[in-house]
């Protein structure tokens, strides 16, 4: 139920939801992505979770899978990290990092930016460009950022239909 709050909560912000459809075989399809348990069970309330201009958004099993019909890859602030690093030792740190992090949310309205969850920990942590590495912890998991939203007690600019970026 609490993650319906929080869709029910972005939902009244103006957010726009698309149904779930066939997301357990996304989700195996998606397999590469090493998706946490607890973000797997979230994925599995919607197909497209978005702000109305759609610049802002969770990613979906399907985005995962490499099924959606999104311009803007799952992995693309990876990709773009790697294109500018410029030594081994930058790509190192790079890989390091998204080895670690799995993004969930993106906003493309302005600097880049991204929420992602620790594959490990769990935390969630928010980045943005161009230095997407240098991102900050925000929540201590995916259950304290959604409880925290819903209830109005943790403010997510990136989830925000007209906030700015927390950057």
């Amino acid at each position: 139920m609490l993650y319906a709050a929080f869709i029910e909560h972005l939902l009244h912000e103006g957010w726009v939801l698309e149904s779930a459809h066939e997301v357990d075989t996304a989700l195996e399809a998606a397999a590469a992505a090493r998706i946490p348990a607890q973000h797997a069970e979230f994925l599995r309330h919607f197909d497209s979770l978005a702000s109305p201009d759609h610049a802002r958004w969770f990613l979906s099993a399907h985005d995962y899978a490499r099924l959606s019909a999104s311009a803007f890859a799952w992995d693309e602030f990876r990709a773009m990290s790697l294109d500018a690093a410029a030594t081994d030792a930058e790509r190192h740190r790079v890989d390091e990092f998204w080895t670690e992090y799995l993004p969930i949310a993106v906003g493309v309205a302005g600097d880049y930016e991204f929420l992602a969850v620790s594959r490990g920990t769990g935390g969630i942590v928010h980045g943005a460009g161009p230095e997407f590495e240098e991102a900050s912890p925000i929540a201590d998991d995916l259950t304290a950022l959604v409880d925290g939203v819903a209830r109005g007690h943790l403010t997510v600019p990136l989830l925000l239909t007209d906030g700015p970026s927390i950057a």
